[in-house]
């Protein structure tokens, strides 16, 4: 609850722990195949690390400025995918990295 009343530049997790890691598969806590994988270079246009670090149950804060960075385009292709079952785990582990990061290199060439 702490973590509300700070001021939020980028992103900030809520969680009263640090945050999970798993790799690019999403072991140990759920196997994701190779969607997290995919994801990230259709998001990213680059390769996935190795390593992810997220914030469970996807709860976190984000100011306005952050999310209003990002193309709707980006948030329209995300929707798409969220037919495939596992997508809220992988999106689960990439919020962070959409929005830590700079604008992604996202193009939508790289939708499948």
């Amino acid at each position: 609850m702490k973590s509300i009343n700070n001021p939020v530049n980028d992103f900030t997790g809520l969680f009263n722990s640090e945050p999970f890691k798993c790799d690019k598969y999403g072991n140990p806590h759920h196997f994701l195949g190779d969607h997290i994988e995919s994801l990230y270079f259709i998001i990213f246009n680059k390769e996935c690390p190795e390593e992810l670090i997220f914030y469970p149950g996807a709860q976190f804060i984000v100011s306005k400025e952050n999310i209003n960075q990002h193309s709707i385009l980006l948030y329209e292709t995300l929707l798409k995918y969220t037919y495939i079952e596992s997508i809220p785990y992988v999106l689960e582990r990439l919020w962070g990295y959409i929005f830590k990061s700079p604008r992604p290199s996202f193009s939508p060439h790289d939708e499948e």
